[in-house]
């Protein structure tokens, strides 16, 4: 049986009172993807974050690629040094959403903490700059976008760059244009 990806659209117009009776259809159309093997990204790793990854689907079935979602850009996931850092800064400050060990939006609720400082200060001296740290690598590429951009400004992009670059061209000016990718002309 082949799904219809046409149906995808009708699941945001169920009607009726009953929340769990307008999730009917959706559920079998899931369930329907399941069985016969289609929902190719529904996969649980079994392995730690890493570039090549091992990962259980739904049906059970083992599968080995590259994990394309680690967000690993420099390979520090698996570092034994990365990792006893991270375990030594548990060990001192906890677990929470606003320990030392969070590096984001906190600092202007109250402080900032002291892991981030030491950071900054020793990013600062290797590069011999002022640094701003984000959270997130959408929030990076987003936030550098918005604020290189200006409303005059002209973006062209590439259709399929990021979704952090194409969100952050948007919010920061009307005038941007996407080419397909890899087309020169």
């Amino acid at each position: 049986m082949l799904l219809n990806l046409s149906q995808v659209s009708s699941f945001n117009k169920a009607q009726g009172s009953d929340f769990l009776g307008r999730l009917g259809n959706f559920q079998n159309y899931i369930n329907t993807g399941i069985k016969n093997h289609l929902l190719l990204y529904n996969r649980v790793m079994l392995t730690g974050p890493a570039t090549d990854v091992l990962a259980q689907d739904d049906n059970k079935l083992i599968h080995y690629g590259v994990n394309y979602a680690s967000a690993d850009y420099l390979g520090l996931a698996q570092h034994h040094l990365a990792k006893k850092a991270a375990v030594d800064a548990i060990k001192k400050y906890g677990l929470s959403s606003t320990t030392p060990l969070n590096i984001g939006y906190h600092e202007y609720l109250f402080c900032y903490s002291r892991l981030y400082v030491q950071l900054k200060r020793e990013l600062e001296e290797y590069w011999g700059l002022q640094m701003l740290i984000f959270s997130t690598g959408w929030m990076g590429g987003f936030g550098v976008i918005n604020a290189l951009i200006r409303p005059h400004d002209h973006v062209i992009m590439d259709h399929i760059s990021h979704n952090c670059l194409q969100e952050g061209a948007i919010s920061a000016t009307k005038n941007v244009i996407k080419f397909d990718h890899l087309n020169q002309n």
